[in-house]
């Protein structure tokens, strides 16, 4: 059996992988973290979920009765537990190919925004030197098995690599496409994203970021979701734990605050949400 890491103790997991560092093998980064100390959970033990957000993800278990479909099927394991180690390894490896440069998480929720929008380029290229939005930040995305109905496919490295067939295109804007790589190609390229199915049940990818939102108190995170609902339990929760977070914040002389994007203020629309998220990601690269 191995150690059993309590979610509530992810900042523990994360400070740890950065400490230590992942391992270079991809089969044992799966079935191992910090020499040892955590290893995912495998199919027939207690915890082990097919999804992120089954029962309270503390003792969930296999059960078919919170899938829909025989594609949620698999051998991984993608209890929040699980997925929060998936990302603490990559966080690691960035941090140590830049350790200088300020890291912020954006909670992104597929399920109403991004997996089209991301295939766009961003208009502003930094230059000699200049400030590189990407450069900054880690998106951890979040979907739930409806999410085929809308798409056609689940998001993975692979489909939001894809461009967005177009018809009735002249040639001339076919030649413009590729000549820079879109939002997903870079993040894809540089191990910037990772995608966590979530439950079948009614928003439950909403109960899963409000989760890890809530948790991840040892590093800057902002939510970028239309989930007017879900967004307004994030401000409500950091409300309440405002003074706490200061706290936390002089004791450990890092940003532990949460943010918000609103993409319905913006009509969901690219450019205006990538503009309000490079303002707060270079807010906190600046301090």
């Amino acid at each position: 059996m191995f150690a059993e890491v309590e979610f509530e103790n992810e900042g523990g997991v994360l400070c740890s992988a950065e400490r230590n560092g992942p391992h270079d093998s991809s089969d044992e980064s799966r079935d191992n973290m910090t020499a040892g100390v955590v290893r995912m959970h495998r199919p027939g033990e207690v915890g082990f979920s097919c999804v992120a957000g089954t029962a309270d993800d503390v003792e969930s278990i296999h059960d078919a009765r919170l899938m829909n479909g025989d594609s949620w099927l698999g051998n991984e394991c993608h209890c929040v537990r699980c997925e929060t180690v998936r990302v603490s390894t990559q966080l690691a490896k960035l941090r140590r190919r830049s350790s200088k440069k300020a890291m912020v998480v954006v909670l992104l929720d597929l399920d109403n925004y991004g997996f089209n929008q991301f295939r766009s380029v961003p208009t502003n290229v930094p230059a000699n030197g200049g400030f590189d939005l990407i450069e900054h930040m880690y998106v951890w995305c979040f979907f739930g098995s409806c999410f085929s109905r809308y798409h056609g496919e689940f998001p993975s490295a692979e489909s939001v690599c894809r461009s967005i067939p177009r018809e009735g295109t002249d040639t001339k804007f076919k030649q413009s496409v590729g000549r820079r790589p879109s939002v997903w190609q870079r993040l894809v390229s540089e191990g910037r994203c990772h995608f966590t199915p979530c439950g079948g049940q009614r928003q439950g990818a909403d109960g899963v970021i409000l989760q890890i939102a809530r948790a991840m108190t040892h590093m800057p995170v902002i939510v970028l979701s239309g989930d007017r609902e879900m967004l307004q339990k994030v401000c409500v929760k950091r409300r309440l734990v405002g003074k706490k977070a200061k706290r936390e914040v002089v004791e450990r002389d890092s940003p532990g605050n949460v943010d918000i994007i609103n993409v319905l203020e913006h009509g969901k629309r690219f450019l205006p949400v990538w503009r309000e998220l490079e303002s707060k990601i270079r807010c906190v690269a600046c301090q």
